[in-house]
């Protein structure tokens, strides 16, 4: 059990000194309420979202049923409100888009539905277009089209229908590379995702080009230039013969980079679970294998990861397609040991309605998760969460005679919240006063109290 004793507040409650302890630790917390990132009834994927450090930027599929595949926008407050209407690109994907922020104006990435070729449209942060769409390579995109931006310029990934996985440099103003970098030299690769670390980019990927069975079951990456050219060889990040074929997630922390992956584990029952390994800036991959699992008994899948500044938010599936299948979080330190217990994201709202993935996002001292809902159908809506950088806190807020009154806020939703109390912070007499499981980001919560000379102290606990 971790304990999160947050603030110094004293009063006195007839003779009886009330103190909320307080602490060192920080953590991140708080989950407020899910919201509707379009308003209207047509389903939507919402599976990626970027921040210019104010605000947020949501890449959606479609706006109706005769425009299904049309690549669509929506701005994002960072109190969870939306910014205007949804911003129609007047295109069409054969897959959701991606957003990634570069400094001054967001470049949106998609496959087009004829052409399949990877394309992109950059669009300033009050959500007007800057010029017209532009083809960026290869005719033959798989379906997910990525990128990330090194401080000037951005490179753009994706994998073709032979599961190779491409690349090409993009200026800042949309001019394109002369040429496409073929980045899974020496066998295949599926599934990319990237990072950058300001000076090289990290494409990590998975391949069967060791066992050529099928299934995807080592991860590999490459580093390239920001000139757009490789650096070294493709190298194993992590191999067994346990199928990997499901998608990777990168991203850098100023240190070293977090690489995110899935493995078919044989001895839980061939269940899907997500792993980490870090790997350094010379391309040194550590050895410690982590294991990234809200629970053990159930398919843990598609992870995505986000730095904030002080920490990874990374998000997974829990239950798979199961249709109580939910999404849940936690904070992750830089050497990837857990700093908060894992909290729901979004939980089933119906028997018809479930949870697969979260796209993530972060800036500005808040984390948005973008979480598209599935029903027997396919898709059904697109939801957003907004994750508070504040620690979870309780403060003071009434006493009388013979009671004191809290609030909690911050709270992770769906995690055990433990109020205990002491009549002093040395020893080990604390006891517990009241357990609740968070369903909202805050509550009240009050206790009696007796009419005699003494201190109380409080702390939160979670776990």
């Amino acid at each position: 059990m971790n304990t999160e004793n947050i603030m110094q507040t004293v009063k006195t409650v007839v003779g009886c000194t009330v103190v909320l302890a307080a602490t060192a630790i920080t953590v991140r917390g708080g989950t407020g309420p899910r919201f509707d990132i379009e308003t209207n009834d047509f389903p939507q994927p919402a599976m990626s979202a970027s921040s210019d450090g104010t605000n947020f930027l949501v890449g959606l599929l479609g706006n109706s049923a005769a425009q299904s595949a049309r690549v669509v926008v929506q701005r994002i407050s960072s109190t969870g409100s939306r910014l205007g209407a949804s911003i129609d690109l007047g295109e069409d994907a054969s897959g959701a888009p991606t957003v990634v922020f570069g400094g001054t104006n967001y470049l949106v990435l998609w496959s087009d539905t004829d052409t399949m070729a990877a394309v992109g449209q950059r669009i300033s942060c009050g959500g007007e277009l800057m010029g017209a769409s532009f083809p960026i390579g290869s005719t033959d995109v798989r379906q997910g089209v990525y990128g990330a931006y090194d401080g000037v310029e951005f490179l753009v990934i994706w994998e073709d229908n032979n599961h190779q996985v491409y690349g090409r440099i993009v200026s800042s103003t949309g001019g394109v590379g002369s040429a496409q970098i073929l980045i899974s030299v020496g066998g295949n690769g599926r599934d990319p995702s990237i990072a950058c670390d300001g000076t090289n980019y990290l494409v990590t990927f998975t391949s069967d080009r060791r066992t050529a069975n099928g299934w995807f079951d080592d991860v590999y990456g490459q580093f390239v230039s920001r000139s757009g050219t490789l650096v070294g060889a493709n190298f194993v990040i992590d191999a067994n013969d346990s199928p990997s074929d499901n998608g990777t997630a990168t991203a850098f922390d100023g240190q070293k980079y977090a690489v995110l992956f899935h493995d078919q584990v044989p001895d839980v029952g061939g269940q899907w679970h997500v792993f980490a390994r870090h790997v350094t800036l010379a391309g040194t991959v550590e050895a410690d294998r982590i294991h990234i699992a809200p629970c053990t008994n159930r398919n843990v899948q598609f992870p995505s990861i986000v730095y904030d500044g002080s920490n990874y938010l990374i998000a997974v599936n829990e239950g798979g397609l199961e249709s109580d299948a939910t999404v849940r979080a936690c904070y992750y330190d830089g050497d990837l040991n857990r700093v908060t217990p894992w909290f729901s994201l979004a939980e089933p709202s119906s028997t018809y309605e479930t949870f697969v993935a979260a796209g993530l996002a972060s800036g500005g001292g808040k984390s948005l998760a973008g979480l598209p809902s599935m029903g027997p159908n396919g898709f059904t809506n697109a939801y957003g969460v907004m994750i508070d950088a504040n620690s979870p806190a309780f403060s003071h807020i009434g006493i009388s005679s013979n009671s004191v009154t809290m609030s909690l806020t911050n709270l992770f939703f769906g995690s055990s919240n433990i109020i205990e109390r002491a009549a002093s912070l040395t020893g080990t007499n604390w006891t517990a006063v009241n357990s609740l499981t968070a369903r909202s980001s805050s509550t009240n919560w009050s206790e009696a109290v007796t009419n005699s000379s003494g201190t109380a102290f409080y702390r939160l606990h979670w776990k």
